[in-house]
């Protein structure tokens, strides 16, 4: 099948998703009064979520940055990588809630009291974790 980008998200994604579709098997048309339906073009929506805004404005970068450096075990590095994904993409709550937890794990209790503070009202699972850690 012949397969069109209309919408780009960079090019690793779009040939991510023309990938993915070509292994589609070929699938039959519907029936209307026993006659096939015609389609000449059909359009498909990949959606890769916050990725692609993520991919374009730079902070997906910095946060495998983050992730990276947590897994050495580099809280500060893993806290100022996340921080610069937060100032590119400041109303992705996830990035705080995220934060939050390199906060509690590096010790810094006072921070990751601050940013759950700041989405809990938004997010259950950061308003669960704020009655847990920070209401003693």
């Amino acid at each position: 099948s012949n397969y069109k980008v209309i919408n780009s998200c960079g090019k690793e994604l779009d040939d991510e998703a023309i990938r993915l579709y070509s292994l589609i098997p070929r699938w039959v048309p519907g029936r209307e009064d026993g006659v096939n339906a015609n389609f000449s073009r059909i359009t498909r929506t990949v959606d890769f979520g916050y990725i692609t805004f993520w991919e374009r404005n730079g902070s997906g970068k910095f946060y495998n940055e983050a992730i990276k450096s947590l897994e050495d075990g580099n809280y500060q590095k893993a806290i100022r990588k996340i921080t610069n994904a937060i100032k590119l993409n400041p109303t992705e709550v996830n990035l705080y809630y995220d934060r939050a937890i390199i906060y509690f794990d590096s010790g810094d209790t006072k921070n990751g009291c601050a940013d759950l503070n700041a989405i809990r009202h938004i997010d259950s699972k950061a308003e669960a974790l704020f009655q847990s850690k920070c209401k003693k």
